[in-house]
């Protein structure tokens, strides 16, 4: 090889199949619909991003859906209340709960 290493990924040697390369390529069945765009949409992501998120993060659910879920940073969790709450301001909320507090739950 010459002291060059190959791309394994691409590599094109005769009886090789590269992982990356397409094994079927005709269009999915009908019943398949197609969408344009994803179903859900996306708020507060700038849409000139055209990359992959990171979604499998713990702070995931600050800009996921309704943005309103909780996050765990054990022992708080933090969540945002967005401007529309009537009667709440906006803002970043943390929770705290001691080891006292905490319910535990024998199964039998």
């Amino acid at each position: 090889m010459d002291g060059q290493v190959g791309n394994s990924l691409h590599e094109t040697r005769p009886g090789y199949t590269s992982l990356l390369s397409a094994f079927n390529t005709p269009a999915p069945w009908e019943r398949f619909k197609v969408e344009p765009q994803h179903p859900v949409p996306k708020k507060s992501i700038n849409p000139a991003i055209r990359c992959p998120l990171p979604t499998n993060k713990f702070y995931s659910n600050l800009f996921l859906g309704s943005q309103t879920q909780g996050v765990w940073l054990h022992p708080y969790q933090v969540w945002l209340t967005p401007p529309s709450d009537p009667g709440h301001n906006a803002g970043l909320n943390v929770s705290h709960v001691d080891p006292e507090q905490k319910v535990n739950v024998e199964h039998h």
